[in-house]
């Protein structure tokens, strides 16, 4: 685990300088925890892209684009006290769209409302 870790903070730091040894950094960290079966946090996948292997940092390497929308409508039959907050509104969450310079290839990932679930938290607790 240390030795992936060493790579990922050596290629962002190698990226400013040369984006290939960056690729090449993250390609090998890649294989590592793939023979290892390393299991990864949700944080630590959005950090590169899947198809090159470039690190994904906004404005530098890679474009992003956030668009509202609110998914729990689809579950409103489903999870009707868990999709609202107190006042009874849908909850909102975002979805974030990483564009990779390099490769073009789009990363999507579902973000919510960060004021919208801790206001849901108080309520249960309370």
């Amino acid at each position: 685990m240390i030795r992936i870790n060493y790579l990922l903070q050596a290629s962002f730091l190698m990226n400013e300088f040369n984006q290939n040894i960056s690729r090449e950094y993250i390609k090998t960290m890649r294989k590592l925890s793939n023979k290892f079966l390393i299991k990864h946090d949700k944080k630590f996948k959005k950090l590169f892209c899947k198809k090159c292997n470039s690190v994904l940092i906004p404005s530098a390497t890679c474009k992003v684009s956030v668009n509202p929308q609110n998914l729990s409508k689809k579950e409103k039959n489903r999870n009707e006290e868990v999709s609202t907050n107190l006042k009874g509104k849908l909850r909102d969450e975002f979805l974030v769209s990483y564009r990779c310079n390099y490769c073009q290839h789009d990363t999507k990932f579902v973000y919510e409302n960060g004021l919208t679930a801790q206001r849901a938290n108080e309520t249960e607790a309370v």
